[in-house]
């Protein structure tokens, strides 16, 4: 039994007769299958057409297409050094300041920040395709974590480490440095994407998806730096216990906003395709974000001593930018009721000015003797200091799309 599908354009009306769901194929303009005597071969557009007929039709298979991703992506965030490694050594454990003021100058330093390696993710995408000219509705859930971390070791009389993140100040006065720095750095991100467009032809060989829709994104960030030794190390003049110190910051950002893209696909022969996407998404929502600080005895009675608590809300726009390029194939089975796509390829995902921690440290302090049971030296003052870098994430992406 055929059935009869109409499509009205701008210039022609063009009426295409669909053969029986075992051939899979139409009737000139083909279609589906140039070749009816082979079944389920990728779909081509017509040869002949006018307007832009639509590449995606509930007609043939079914209006529903499941899409599993796996994700190995890296991930990065500007602005994230917590220390400055330094060629200038301190050559004894209780430096005099003229030993500790040769920090100020750096000799053969690098900067470190927490080491980027990949780590796997996911992504469910559902999708329904209307029987009114190929139009489709599709929701798609991203999930991806990342967790990096850096470790700085110096030696002493070699080489020392200048802190970056750190308001405390010791009885030794300015600058703060350490012997050894842990920093980690945990990102989460959870987006999902409304999304509602039409895949069409353009010529024979290529078609392209335009869409419009919306997306709910959450990013979340923690870093966490461990420093010991140098300024927390034990002093007899002026008095000061060994201390053990811990930053911790958190970022998190959630918004909501409209987003637009458009994907494409050039058909290559036996079933295979090169695709590329391109969207852009401007979010607007809340950004939370908080800094603690806390020095703990290294001795009984493992006293802690805060040195930082701050936090703050507010509201913000931010545009994030989606890129994608691969190789899919694409196959029909079961008299071409049902169609299996794979595709492999490379995303990148940024996220504009997403860092919004606040760097805190004591600036003009001076030699005191302790104060207190905690051992707090007041002197100086916080010198405030914000860099809003951009976070990205991009990587390697083997997707599974089933229609039924």
């Amino acid at each position: 039994m055929e059935k009869k599908w109409v499509a009205l354009t701008a210039s022609s009306l063009i009426t295409m007769t669909w053969a029986a769901q075992t051939e899979c194929a139409l009737e000139p303009p083909v279609i589906c299958s140039p070749d009816v005597s082979i079944p389920c071969q990728s779909c081509l557009g017509p040869e002949e057409f006018a307007g832009n007929p639509p590449a995606r039709l509930s007609v043939c298979r079914g209006n529903w297409s499941l899409n599993f991703s796996s994700l190995y992506w890296y991930s990065h965030q500007d602005g994230l050094e917590f220390a400055i490694k330094n060629g200038a050594g301190i050559a004894v454990i209780n430096p005099l300041p003229s030993d500790i003021q040769l920090i100020n100058q750096l000799t053969n330093a690098e900067y470190n920040h927490p080491s980027t390696r990949g780590q796997f993710g996911y992504r469910f995408g559902l999708d329904y395709i209307f029987d009114c000219d190929g139009w489709d509705l599709g929701l798609i859930w991203t999930d991806y974590h990342d967790r990096s971390k850096k470790v700085v070791h110096t030696n002493i009389g070699v080489s020392s480490a200048v802190t970056l993140w750190s308001a405390f100040t010791p009885a030794q006065g300015d600058p703060v440095f350490a012997r050894g720095i842990v920093g980690t750095w945990k990102f989460q991100l959870n987006m999902l994407d409304l999304s509602l467009g039409r895949k069409y032809w353009v010529s024979r060989m290529m078609n392209v998806h335009p869409f419009i829709g919306l997306r709910y994104s959450r990013v979340s960030q923690d870093l966490n730096l461990s420093y010991e030794g140098g300024s927390w190390s034990p002093r007899s003049n002026p008095l000061q216990p060994p201390f053990n110190n811990a930053v911790h910051l958190d970022n998190i950002y959630k918004g909501t906003g409209l987003r637009a893209g458009v994907a494409g696909e050039y058909h290559l022969g036996c079933g295979f395709n090169l695709y590329g996407n391109l969207a852009v998404a401007l979010l607007y929502g809340h950004f939370k974000t908080a800094h603690n600080e806390t020095n703990t005895l290294a001795v009984s009675p493992l006293t802690p001593q805060p040195i930082l608590s701050t936090k703050e809300r507010f509201k913000a726009s931010r545009p994030v930018l989606d890129l994608g390029l691969g190789i899919q194939w694409s196959v029909q089975f079961f008299e071409c009721c049902y169609g299996l796509t794979t595709r492999f390829g490379w995303e990148q995902h940024l996220f504009f000015d997403q860092n919004q921690l606040w760097r805190v440290n004591r600036v003009g302090s001076s030699q005191q003797a302790s104060v207190g049971a905690n051992f707090s030296n007041l002197t100086g003052q916080n010198l405030f200091k914000q860099r809003r870098g951009s976070l990205g994430a991009q990587g390697c992406t083997l997707s599974f799309t089933f229609e039924f």
